[in-house]
């Protein structure tokens, strides 16, 4: 029963000192996590509140799409 003891005791000193001991430069195993850095696409911090400045005219467009359209409508042939 001593030379149980004795192990364990023998057995947690050991620890202690492995613990105590700064990391080993010798390539010493270490249990480190890799450090996660996440890629986030672009549009994730665009601001969508401002409205962008265009010169696009939605009725100019839209008169512009019903001549092409009546066009069609005349010459169904193409």
């Amino acid at each position: 029963m001593d030379e149980v003891r004795a192990a364990r005791l023998a057995f947690r000193e050991q620890r202690m000192k492995q613990r105590s001991a700064p990391p080993s430069s010798d390539g010493g195993r270490t249990m480190r996590k890799p450090i996660r850095t996440e890629i986030v696409p672009d549009w994730l911090n665009m601001d969508y509140s401002k409205p962008e400045d265009d010169d696009f005219d939605v009725e100019e467009a839209r008169r512009e799409l019903e001549e092409r359209l009546k066009k069609y409508k005349t010459n169904p042939d193409g």
